[in-house]
């Protein structure tokens, strides 16, 4: 798997996961694990939000 050149490198163990779920489920599979995970970063990037403001 390639990762674009203009990000910071990719933990090794992520990449693998990706290729897993590709391998595995293809496309629909890339299409919903995306969702989910731009789901949960939203969510623990509001929760840290809360905290800083909380501080």
């Amino acid at each position: 798997m390639k990762t674009p050149e203009s990000t910071s490198p990719v933990d090794p163990e992520i990449v693998d996961m990706v290729d897993h779920v590709r391998n595995r489920y293809g496309a629909h599979g890339l299409r919903q694990l995306i969702a989910l995970a731009t789901a949960e970063a939203e969510d623990t990037e509001g929760a840290l939000s809360e905290l800083t403001d909380a501080n």
